[in-house]
């Protein structure tokens, strides 16, 4: 009977302990403390921020590397990247036999004339032609997107180039909103500058392979991935939809084999719940909105009542000079001819 037990025993506490690791490794958006003043996506992308801090601090601990060695080799690779940015042109002249489908065009266009996305990334202008489509910021910085079926999956960024699959698009059969979904993930993590990140783990840590390193890296890629996913939704219910829909239907096979990205599960709590804050702040809004045009028409409906009571007292004045004038002639022909 103990022998029989034991496995089981075993069994449990294991599913016990990867719950609550599961748990302890998810992001809390805490929006039961969001003040009123605040609107949703504003504060679930400050809680992501505070998230990846959090991950990266701990990374940063296991590889006894100060922040300030580490915002040095950001600096070195941000200006390698920007360097990179300028020759981007190049690799898309490699990349002419690789047309922009007429999809992807409009999704990206889509994305890119989102307000918030163009006030984020300080977008000026959009230029594209056949074979790209180049966003250009107020920085001098330009973003790139380059269809190339060279790229593994639907979509990757660099540091400023996202490459979009167009066979995968075709196979998969990925509707626009989809599509333009993906693009919001990937455009914020440019915007969060993830890349960089990656490059100087990548410089300094070539030769780590112990538990403790993989562990902490794992969990500051997933704490990323949170990030690209609650802040490239650019507050647009539409594409939280979407995401929730997709991970419905996302099987749970894969995500063994996938320890960089958030589970299902997590992925599909965060959404739902930035999706239902967002739907409070606006039923809220339109509450006020509704309100404030019932009260607007108050003072002047009050000014109206004043405006049509002055005329009536006007009149009775009149009738009052009248009657007196009238009462003095009387008064003067009694006198005179009475």
């Amino acid at each position: 009977m103990k022998n029989n037990m034991y496995p089981k025993i075993t069994f449990l506490l294991a599913n016990i302990s990867a719950l609550t690791m599961g748990t302890l490794n998810a992001i809390d958006l805490k929006l039961h403390e969001k003040p009123n003043s605040i609107d949703t996506y504003e504060w679930c992308a400050a809680r992501a921020t505070k998230f990846v801090n959090e991950k990266r601090n701990n990374l940063l601990t296991v590889l006894n590397v100060s922040q300030k060695e580490w915002a040095l080799r950001q600096a070195s690779f941000d200006s390698a990247q920007d360097r990179q940015g300028h020759r981007n042109g190049l690799f898309s002249q490699k990349n002419k036999h690789t047309v922009m489908p007429e999809n992807i065009r409009q999704s990206i266009h889509n994305i890119l004339e989102n307000p918030k996305v163009q006030r984020d990334f300080g977008i000026t202008s959009i230029t594209s032609d056949r074979f790209q489509i180049i966003a250009h910021r107020k920085n001098g910085q330009k973003i790139y997107f380059i269809p190339t079926h060279s790229q593994a999956g639907l979509a990757a960024s660099t540091q400023n180039t996202i490459y979009i699959n167009p066979g995968t698009i075709q196979r998969v059969r990925y509707t626009n909103a989809e599509l333009t979904a993906t693009l919001g993930h990937e455009l914020a993590h440019v915007l969060c500058e993830h890349y960089l990140d990656r490059c100087v783990i990548h410089n300094i840590n070539r030769s780590r392979s112990n538990s403790t390193f993989r562990s902490a890296l794992h969990e500051f890629y997933r704490a990323q991935e949170t990030q690209a996913d609650l802040m490239g939704s650019f507050n647009n219910q539409i594409l939280i939809q979407t995401k929730i829909k997709a991970l419905k239907t996302r099987t749970y096979a894969s995500e063994e084999k996938d320890p960089i990205h958030p589970s299902t599960h997590q992925s599909l709590n965060y959404f739902n719940e930035m999706y239902q804050s967002i739907q409070n702040d606006s039923e809220k809004k339109t509450k006020d909105s509704l309100e404030n045009k019932i009260k607007i028409p108050n003072e002047p409906a009050k000014q109206r009542n004043k405006e049509n009571i002055t005329p009536l007292f006007d009149w009775f004045g009149h009738v009052i000079e009248t009657l007196k004038f009238t009462s003095a002639l009387f008064i003067v022909y009694t006198i005179f001819f009475g």
